[in-house]
């Protein structure tokens, strides 16, 4: 769910209907307008190279819906003969800080290159520059089809997706020190708190904690993996896995929430550290490419876990994905 998307969310449960078409049909034609794409000059650099300036409407959305968004337009510009590049630092996100970091203040820069050899500076003076628009995106890669073989879409994301340098060292490091060399690993993926409290439309549903112990319980006996990594947002949740199956657990050190408010979207959840922005989508990052190393998968469907299943590209030995439909 994108932060215009709550929004609405909000309006619509304290407005009556007439009210809130009114103003959700004037918000989206002033959007629409304001942010639609079109071409620019900015000087006269780079001659003969068209740039295409990835952009989303601030301040976005999850991580991962952030990312799937990003490659759908990378996939536009490569089939245009554009030169892609992301701009999270004038199109604030969540995770954006109020400072800079690593050297950067493009949010998207915090976690991966750019998908191209160029930065936001040779944009902004070149001589032909398509800038996105910010709604939904056809094709939208986030929508393939994840029965299926997902071996090409894998390669699309490591040819654009490169992690950023500090990223990479901390996902090999946190890997090397969590997974056991040797050991199998069951990777399940649990996600609660806004998604099972707010039910956003169109997003997939997720199952009860219960019934994901169950199926983990049989899929334990089936596969029997040496270890379960558990990747989640909420503390309850750990620790009842930990419980089910003691000694075989395993998380990171991510912030877990342990009172959820039933109100706040999960990226919006400040943690009183410096730069909790920027650390609760580096901690999401990591778990989801940890996601991706398993050997097994079990789980439901998100924009996080679907980078998962992408990533991995049909390397599980055995996946179990849970279907259960979208909320309406």
């Amino acid at each position: 769910m994108s932060g215009h998307d709550w929004i609405k969310q909000q309006l619509r449960a304290i407005c009556a209907p007439p009210v809130y078409n009114a103003l959700a049909h004037a918000w989206a034609s002033y959007v629409a307008f304001k942010y639609r794409q079109h071409r620019r000059r900015f000087g006269d650099e780079n001659p003969g190279r068209t740039f295409y300036v990835i952009r989303r409407l601030p301040p976005g959305a999850g991580l991962f819906s952030n990312v799937w968004y990003v490659m759908s337009h990378v996939n536009i510009a490569k089939a245009k003969g554009w030169i892609p590049v992301v701009d999270m630092e004038r199109y604030a996100t969540f995770y954006t800080e109020p400072v800079e970091l690593h050297q950067t203040r493009n949010a998207w820069e915090y976690y991966f290159k750019q998908p191209s050899e160029y930065a936001l500076r040779d944009v902004y003076r070149s001589a032909d520059v398509v800038v996105s628009g910010t709604g939904r995106v056809v094709p939208d890669l986030a929508y393939s089809d994840f029965s299926g073989d997902l071996s090409g879409l894998s390669q699309f994301i490591r040819a654009n997706v490169a992690l950023a340098p500090h990223a990479q060292e901390q996902l090999t490091r946190v890997r090397r020190d969590l997974f056991p060399a040797g050991a199998h690993v069951l990777g399940v993926f649990s996600r609660g708190s806004d998604y099972t409290v707010l039910k956003p439309a169109g997003h997939w549903k997720q199952p009860e904690l219960t019934d994901l112990i169950a199926t983990t319980r049989d899929k334990v006996r089936a596969w029997k993996p040496d270890k379960i990594f558990v990747t989640t947002e909420e503390k309850g949740v750990v620790d009842t896995f930990a419980t089910a199956f003691p000694g075989m657990v395993v998380t990171t050190d991510r912030f877990l929430i342990s009172d959820y408010d039933g109100v706040t979207l999960v990226p919006q959840i400040r943690t009183q550290r410096a730069n909790g922005r920027y650390l609760s989508g580096l901690e999401y990052l990591i778990d989801i490419y940890l996601l991706a190393s398993c050997d097994y998968y079990l789980g439901a469907l998100t924009n996080g876990s679907r980078f998962a299943l992408a990533l991995n590209g049909g390397q599980y030995k055995e996946k179990c994905i849970i279907d259960l439909g979208v909320y309406e």
